[in-house]
């Protein structure tokens, strides 16, 4: 009866052991488990601007354009005069005034450095001449021909002076200016000893005022 009581005891000690075993196949994390580490997402690179989606700057300027704002006409002004004086000692030529002309960009702040590549388009777009160079006396040497009498013939040459605001844009660049240039060009002769007939404040009356002697 002993052996029989001992061998009915064993069954009833095995079972919680195989409890526990079941416990920890069924998925339980033992305490001491490293946490799980988050894996960052890779990084999406900005797109790259292709060359066509960059605002052009002045030096990859193509299609500029210019706007005017109203030109102010500032009057007549004699930049180049020769003179020749014919007496009993014979003719005598004589240059009283040596200049020439040519337009004046100014800006008020920084504008394009290369002006050359954009005055075809300002002068297009605005009317008024913006390069070029007009020469003075040695344009004036070849008008006296044929001197007769006694006293002065006076030639000159003239400008009627204008400055006119504008606006150089060209994408994103934007540069604001004044173009000083002309609005009328003169060029004429002068019989010193003939009473005047040209209008106050034309070319001919300011080189007579003062080129002319006074009797």
């Amino acid at each position: 009866m002993k052996a029989t009581d001992r061998g009915a005891a064993r069954p009833a000690l095995v079972i919680p052991w195989l409890g526990a075993a079941a416990l920890l196949l069924a998925g339980c994390v033992p305490l001491d488990a490293p946490e799980p580490v988050a894996i960052p997402s890779p990084s999406v690179p900005a797109p790259i601007q292709s060359a066509s989606a960059i605002p052009p700057g002045w030096e990859d300027c193509r299609d500029p354009v210019a706007t005017a704002g109203e030109a102010l006409v500032e009057g007549w002004k004699v930049f180049a005069v020769m003179a020749v004086d014919t007496g009993p000692g014979g003719i005598s030529g004589t240059t009283l005034l040596d200049g020439a002309y040519s337009p004046l960009i100014t800006f008020e702040d920084e504008g394009p450095q290369d002006m050359a590549r954009f005055t075809g388009t300002i002068s297009e777009d605005i009317g008024f001449p913006v390069d070029g160079l007009l020469s003075g006396v040695e344009s004036l040497e070849t008008t006296f021909q044929d001197v007769e009498g006694e006293g002065r013939i006076v030639t000159y040459r003239a400008v009627e002076e204008a400055s006119l605001p504008f606006t150089l844009a060209c994408g994103t660049e934007e540069a604001r200016g004044t173009l000083h240039t002309w609005n009328n060009t003169e060029s004429g002769i002068l019989d010193c000893t003939l009473a005047p007939e040209e209008p106050a404040g034309s070319p001919a009356a300011l080189a007579r005022e003062e080129y002319c002697p006074r009797g």
